[in-house]
């Protein structure tokens, strides 16, 4: 089981940012990737981000720095994941 700080709900450091963007990793090179397999998880219930950190760690997938996944890194994979689906859906309302 993860400890508290590996799951906390603080803001993310700069030092975590890395895990998201790297030199040979960027946002959106990491985004395409692991979307469509976070969302085949979710349609198999995997949903809290210790059960997803473990199942993308099991299936080879790393952070853009090559870390392991953790609890509190897919929380934040998760946030902007949510974040951009709502931009997108908003994007295309205001284009109707």
């Amino acid at each position: 089981m993860p400890n508290k700080s590996d799951y906390s709900r603080q803001p993310m450091t700069e030092s975590e940012m890395i895990h998201f963007h790297s030199d040979t990793v960027g946002l959106g090179d990491l985004f395409t990737k692991l979307e469509p397999v976070v969302k085949i998880y979710a349609r198999e219930h995997t949903r809290k981000p210790p059960d997803v950190s473990a199942t993308l760690n099991a299936e080879g997938h790393r952070t853009a720095d090559g870390a392991l996944w953790t609890p509190r890194s897919v929380r934040f994979l998760l946030a902007l994941m949510v974040n951009d689906s709502m931009i997108s859906r908003a994007a295309i309302r205001v284009s109707r």
